[in-house]
């Protein structure tokens, strides 16, 4: 009887060594907000052990895969998480959080006087990257949006003309408040440079042809900035461009994050290449620094402070006095 059991006792020897070298992988998937996401896809790169999140956003799954790893997770709406692992028999527990993803919306129809504009399909989504590696922008948020279609750049008012309405028709809102002079300086017949680095938001939202009324002060469209949550990790930028450059700090702490950075731009070199039809006796120049406080309140609340200081001198001669004098006149009526 004893020789009968040597079989049974190496099976279940061989059953508790395999259960041994398995890994359990838990967790839960959460948003930048930190509200828990259900549906997300959750697998290991190259293998077929993997799960998906329930309604609590938790799941969880067994692995025979050995040594480091990637963990991928996927979910329509969010760029893809890869995390690297480390399995080697011990339970892990990760908690997942995702970045929503800006992607760019279909285009606008007109079709016999209906025009779709609903707040979905309505605009234009930008990322800061989509802004920087726009040629000729110069890391400008307006001079990037010129590119597109219906727009195009304001030659005798500072600002940005959209299907043929005026600059001033043009509004732009920071974190849904309305920015009374989003520009650094005010010269007739002069270009300007916005005053905020495409970076310091997570996405653009530009009106490709209608908007609700929750910005009715545009007239004629309406350019939606929404600024980061909480920066990810402690980083250290640097920019260059042909005209200046800038740097920016950015500190991650456990429930707060503060960025500061400074930027110093001069045309005078970009004016001695290109000959400008203004005649300049002093090219513009300017420098700037700025301040990003974020401090998260609570599961859903986020206090943030934004503290902004720019300095800028410019000397431009006019032939006719009475051109700049049309400029500044008031109409009366």
């Amino acid at each position: 009887m004893k020789t009968h059991l040597i079989p049974l006792t190496l099976s279940l020897l061989l059953i508790a060594i395999g259960s041994f070298a398995q890994t359990k992988v838990s967790g839960v998937i959460k948003n930048q907000k930190g509200q828990v996401l259900s549906g997300a896809a959750i697998a290991i790169k190259d293998s077929y052990d993997g799960a998906t999140s329930g309604k609590d956003g938790k799941f969880s799954f067994t692995t025979d895969e050995k040594g480091n790893k990637e963990l991928i997770t996927n979910l329509t709406g969010y760029e893809v998480n890869m995390q690297p692992i480390s399995l080697n028999g011990t339970t892990i527990e990760l908690t997942i959080t995702l970045e929503e993803e800006a992607t760019e919306l279909n285009t606008v129809v007109v079709t016999a006087g209906t025009m779709e504009a609903n707040d979905r399909s309505k605009m234009a989504q930008l990322k800061s990257l989509d802004i920087a590696t726009t040629a000729g922008a110069e890391a400008d948020i307006i001079s990037a949006l010129q590119t597109l279609p219906g727009t195009q750049a304001a030659s005798s008012e500072q600002g940005l003309l959209v299907r043929g309405g005026a600059a001033s028709e043009t509004k732009m809102y920071f974190d849904g408040m309305l920015i009374k002079n989003p520009y650094l300086n005010d010269l007739p017949d002069i270009a300007s440079r916005g005053r905020f680095s495409p970076f310091m938001f997570k996405g653009m939202s530009f009106s490709a042809g209608g908007y609700s009324a929750q910005y009715g002060q545009a007239l004629s469209s309406a350019l939606v900035l929404e600024s980061k949550d909480l920066e990810p990790k402690t980083t250290t930028g640097v920019s260059i461009m042909s005209v200046g450059g800038g740097l920016v700090q950015t500190n991650k702490f456990k429930n707060s994050s503060l960025q500061v950075g400074g930027q110093y731009i001069n045309l005078q070199p970009y004016y001695e290449l290109v000959k400008q039809q203004a005649h300049w006796n002093y090219a513009p120049h300017s420098y700037s620094a700025s301040a990003n406080y974020k401090l998260k309140t609570g599961k859903t609340g986020m206090f943030k402070f934004y503290s902004e200081f720019s300095n800028g001198k410019l000397g431009l001669n006019y032939d006719n006095l009475e051109d700049l004098t049309h400029h500044f006149q008031t109409p009366t009526f």
